[in-house]
């Protein structure tokens, strides 16, 4: 009994010691807390709205006069002027998911028959791999929930002959929710299988706003200076317009490409502005018979072999960044925060 009872005394003198210790040692306590939440946003451009040259009245070409949307060569037709159809013949409204109204297609079809075998086909003309806008991306209440937009345009031109262009367009917004800037433009030459394919084909390419940019150098346009840069007898002219042959893209590095773009910044920004794109490709006349037997008045004796039933294939890439990259900080003044960068404070 009187060990058990010692172990009792025992207990409780350590007990209560405990409790003279935390009584003797404890702080009173506060805390201020400072919590940084931050989410990071999101940088997506696409194109949307694909379609054939001229949609919309700011298509049409200067003061509204109409231009051309495919030169054939085919004398005048159900009204359109010779040689050459008009920008709005392929209209379809604001059938955003349809490259063309699809009677101008058919009368288009028609038009063509005994003439030539280049053919608008909207399975291999359009957005690739597209996906519908949800609720969340619409912008500026433009395009509606469904309309198709995609990172990639697929277009598919078959049987050209020299003489011949057709035109496209297309407009890039930004779905995400941080100013964009076009950095680059990345060309890529391929599949060509005769000596003179890439010298007579051509691509003309403009990239301009729509809403929202500033009057002045905000365009990338391909011929304004990559041409001059390309050299002499890099362009030809179809229609008025400037064309690059595809053979000159391989005096053009992407350093030089990046320095007209850095040039001209283009900038797309969220919700409420638009860029539009303007495409065509053509095949060089070429009367004169540099890569041809010319013409019946004035052959060249180069034989026809060396350019026809050729391929070639043109990928462009349009390489965006974020609209702050490459923006100087070294010669921004501190703040007191430099203190931080030292191991002694003063």
């Amino acid at each position: 009994m009187r060990k058990a009872s010692k172990k009792s005394v025992i207990a409780g003198v350590l007990a209560f010691s405990m409790i003279l210790t935390g009584t003797g040692y404890a702080y009173w306590t506060d805390t201020l807390n400072v919590t940084t939440k931050a989410t990071t946003g999101d940088l997506d451009v696409t194109f949307v709205d694909f379609g054939l040259y001229a949609q919309y009245n700011n298509e049409l070409g200067a003061a509204k006069e109409n231009g051309w949307s495919i030169i054939d060569g085919i004398k005048g037709a159900n009204g359109e002027n010779s040689n050459y159809v008009k920008s709005d013949y392929f209209r379809r409204g604001t059938y955003y998911n349809r490259i063309a109204d699809a009677n101008a297609l058919k009368s288009y079809a028609k038009r063509t028959e005994g003439y030539h075998s280049v053919t608008i086909d909207p399975q291999t003309t359009k957005l690739d791999d597209a996906t519908p806008l949800t609720a969340d991306e619409k912008v500026n209440k433009v395009y509606p929930e469904g309309t198709l937009h995609s990172d990639k345009i697929a277009i598919s031109l078959n049987n050209l002959y020299p003489g011949y262009a057709q035109a496209y367009r297309s407009d890039i917004i930004n779905i995400g929710n941080l100013a964009a800037k076009l950095s680059n433009v990345k060309f890529s030459v391929s599949g060509i299988d005769k000596a003179h394919v890439d010298d007579m084909l051509g691509v003309a390419l403009l990239v301009d706003h729509e809403t929202g940019g500033n009057s002045d150098g905000d365009t990338f346009a391909l011929c304004k200076e990559l041409a001059v840069k390309a050299g002499p007898g890099s362009t030809f002219t179809v229609g008025g317009v400037e064309f690059l042959r595809l053979s000159a893209f391989t005096n053009l590095s992407e350093a030089t490409i990046a320095q007209v773009c850095e040039h001209n910044t283009l900038l797309c920004k969220p919700n409420d502005e638009r860029l539009d794109l303007f495409l065509a490709v053509a095949m060089d006349p070429d009367a004169q018979g540099v890569y041809t037997s010319g013409n019946a008045q004035k052959m060249s004796g180069i034989s026809d072999e060396l350019s026809q039933r050729g391929n070639a294939t043109l990928s462009i890439d349009l390489a965006w960044d974020q609209f702050n990259s490459g923006k100087e900080t070294a010669n921004v003044p501190g703040n007191i925060l430099q203190k931080q960068n030292s191991n002694t404070l003063s």
